[in-house]
């Protein structure tokens, strides 16, 4: 007896998210998620890795920045 596997694989790639989807999706990019030190500490890894591949200068990650460092400014007292 002979046994058939027949294995499809997908030739669609999915499509490359933008910015703003990226930032949308992630919840540690929206600084009000952030309750604590760490939490903002890994949102701030983040967004470094979006500065890598979007460059430092980019506008919305400027003022995603800024909003970062009012949170800190506020959980630190």
């Amino acid at each position: 007896m002979l046994l058939y596997c027949v294995i499809f694989v997908s030739t669609n790639k999915p499509k490359d998210m933008t910015l703003a989807q990226k930032i949308k999706s992630n919840p540690y990019l929206k600084p009000s998620n952030c309750t604590d030190i760490s939490d903002l500490e890994y949102g701030i890894d983040e967004l470094q890795k979006l500065d890598a591949e979007y460059g430092a200068n980019n506008k919305t990650l400027l003022k995603l920045w800024a909003k970062f460092f009012d949170r800190k400014k506020k959980i630190e007292g």
